[in-house]
């Protein structure tokens, strides 16, 4: 490797957040839609 790396800045980053959300607002949010057989087994958004 031709990199220094001993000098690489490291981020401090904050957590992540894990959001659900159901299919009927992803397709809203995108403007698609998507299959009978997907939205079926949507059991977050029923």
């Amino acid at each position: 490797m031709t990199q220094n790396l001993d000098q690489i800045e490291a981020f401090q980053l904050d957590e992540f957040k894990v959001y659900q959300v159901g299919l009927s607002e992803i397709e809203s949010r995108c403007e698609f839609e998507f299959s009978s057989k997907i939205k079926d087994a949507d059991y977050f958004g029923n």
